[in-house]
Formats: structure tokens, sequence, C-alpha cells
């Protein structure tokens, strides 16, 4: 009478412990072994969803570590990383990439006069913009500031890059249009 209990909270002790589903536990007892199961069962789930936050944390942290928290573009230390990669890459395969470099002229005046909000917006939409100028396998990265790179891999003729340049100095040239406020 006492065994089977104890051997299902042993049991289930076990399964918790490998990161297993816990089934079976006693629940239904109106005794101490029932106490001890439910309060175990509490605090099993418990501790699972304190896991699982920790997780989504770390998960969180580490895609933070690699992006941009403003414009959600990879940032330096990822945009090294693809170039490192496009370099091994392209030496492999004997094929071209382009790198290019983009520096927002006048941001700094919008942002003292308009204010870092209206700054914000600048470069999210400016990021949109360039964004749409590339393929999926381009990658478009936030170095800091008002400081953008491209890379531009895979390419089968030097010109496609240049295609890419003038599109993104077309859509620079059509006016920025932040609340109330329009700038080229």
């Amino acid at each position: 009478m006492l065994a089977r209990p104890l051997n299902q909270m042993a049991t289930a002790v076990s399964a918790f412990e490998a990161g297993n589903t816990i089934a079976d536990l006693p629940l239904d007892r109106h005794d101490e072994i029932g106490r001890l199961a439910k309060s175990f069962l509490s605090m099993a789930n418990r501790l699972k969803s304190q896991l699982d936050q920790l997780q989504d944390r770390q998960l969180e942290l580490a895609y933070l570590a690699q992006h941009d928290p403003l414009t959600e573009l990879p940032n330096r230390l990822l945009f090294l990383d693809r170039l490192m990669q496009a370099i091994h890459q392209a030496q492999r395969e004997k094929k071209q990439f382009a790198v290019m470099f983009v520096d927002l002229d006048k941001f700094k005046e919008v942002n003292d006069r308009l204010g870092h909000a209206v700054g914000d917006e600048t470069l999210k939409l400016a990021a949109k913009r360039m964004h749409e100028c590339l393929r999926q396998t381009d990658t478009l990265s936030r170095l800091g500031g008002d400081e953008f790179t491209i890379l531009v891999e895979d390419l089968h003729n030097p010109a496609d890059a240049i295609g890419i340049a003038q599109k993104i100095i077309h859509f620079f040239e059509l006016p920025f249009v932040i609340d109330e406020h329009t700038f080229i």
C-alpha cells in the first residue's frame, strides 16, 4: 500500500530529472503521499516554467548579440561573420562579391534638429528602403549610428552591384516623411 505510491514518486522524480514528462503520480490520495505528489508536481511545473523563460531569454540575448535593436538588422558582429564566410566561399568557388558602405548624409542635423525619435524613424525607413533594393541572399547590416554595410554575394557580373547601388541612390532621392517632417 505504501511501496507502490512511493515507487510512482521515485519514477516521477527520475523522469523529471531526465527531462521527460511526469506521469502517473498518486495525486488522488488525500494523505501525506498525495500532498507530496501534488507539491512535487507543482514544483516541477514551476521549474519547467522558469526553465522555459530562461531558454527564451537566452535566445533573445543571442539574437540581440548579433542584431541591431532599433532596425533589427544584423549588427557589426554578424556582418563580419558573414563577410568572412563570403570571402572563404568566394575563394573556394572562384566567385565574386561586393561590399558597400552607406553613410546617411545630414543625419546628425535631423537628430539634432528634430530629435532622436525622428532620427530613429529615419534610420528604420532608410533600412527598409535599402532592404527593398536587395536580393534575399544579400546582407544589409547597421554598423552603428547612421552607418550601414551591404554584402552582395554570388555576383555574376560586377555591374550587378552597380545596379543595386543605383537603386539605393534612387530610393534615397525620394523624400523621407516622418511624422509631419519631410526631408531629403
